[in-house]
């Protein structure tokens, strides 16, 4: 364990360009209005959190404390970071934490984290964090969190009004999101980014791929999942089986729950792999209908939604 007064490695990541988590929205070739890929950084983070895969939510294992985590790429003035708090415990006092921060997460020591956001690093140079209200981080509460041209950080929970976090915000620097997954927080899913240009809305864009699985048919035994249709939507057959053995789900449900929760519905395993069943001919009809059904794959574009129409009602008063 290093010194837990010392956060940053060699500056071995500054200058370079193999480091994948320095780059910024505007070094990804997507399209005009995209951000870019937004997720967690996938190596700093606090020793209690548990990274799911692909990188889009986060849970802390035990206690309160050493939930630390951070953007896997800096953030743009007024980009507006999107959450969703997936999980809370009402027995601890306290919950999500906010902030930016001018230090590279890829320059960090995971093992010198401070165990809390507030107090350890409020105040010291290049951290700027504060505590939002416990009641505006319930369990599914939507938060969006962003820092304006005046360096001061605002947040808005489910669309609501936006509030006043804290001020002082170095804008003349390149600044990575700061999230503390604290007390009543236990689970923290980010959903992307969206930021209003000249050129309409920017977005960040998703995955590049939306799970890990292999195509070669299988008939697993026994089928745990127990019942033929799937346990998510109850209406379509299942269609796959993931790697704790457990076959419950079709591939729509199967790609939305591993991009919303990473876990086995059955059994809470994280979802390593999926593996599409049937013949090859069944097997590319299901993959023609999951791409046929965007709206399946996650509440994403809902979220960015309301948050541009809720921009564009501030705009135009």
């Amino acid at each position: 364990m290093g010194n837990r007064n010392t956060l940053s490695r060699l500056d071995h990541c500054k200058g370079t360009s193999h480091d994948l988590h320095l780059q910024t929205p505007s070094s990804h070739a997507c399209h005009r209005q995209c951000l870019g890929p937004l997720s967690f950084h996938p190596q700093t983070h606090g020793s209690q959190i548990t990274m799911h895969p692909g990188l889009h939510r986060v849970e802390r294992r035990d206690t309160f404390r050493d939930g630390l985590v951070f953007t896997s790429r800096p953030v743009a003035l007024m980009e507006h970071v999107i959450l969703r708090v997936e999980e809370s415990e009402g027995h601890w006092q306290g919950a999500l934490r906010l902030g930016f921060t001018t230090h590279c997460p890829s320059c960090m020591n995971p093992d010198s984290l401070p165990p809390f956001a507030c107090p350890n690093l409020k105040g010291r140079p290049g951290f700027w964090v504060g505590a939002i209200p416990e009641e505006c981080a319930r369990q599914g509460d939507r938060i969006a969190y962003w820092v304006n041209k005046k360096g001061e950080l605002l947040y808005r929970v489910n669309s609501g009004e936006t509030y006043l976090l804290l001020r002082g915000v170095n804008v003349n620097s390149t600044l990575w999101g700061l999230m503390d997954v604290y007390g009543q927080t236990r689970a923290l899913q980010i959903l992307g980014s969206t930021k209003r240009s000249a050129f309409g809305t920017q977005t960040s864009c998703p995955r590049n791929t939306p799970f890990d699985r292999r195509d070669t048919p299988v008939n697993p035994e026994p089928r745990t999942g127990g019942a033929e249709d799937c346990v998510v939507c109850l209406s379509s057959p299942v269609g796959t089986v993931l790697a704790c053995g457990h076959a419950c789900m079709c591939v729509p449900c199967a790609e939305n729950v591993w991009d919303r929760i990473g876990t086995c519905p059955l059994c809470r395993k994280l979802i390593a792999e999926i593996t599409i069943t049937g013949s090859k001919s069944e097997r590319s009809q299901l993959e023609l209908e999951v791409s046929e059904k965007p709206a399946l794959r996650s509440t994403e574009n809902l979220d960015m939604l309301l948050e541009q129409t809720r921009d564009e009602q501030e705009t135009t008063r």
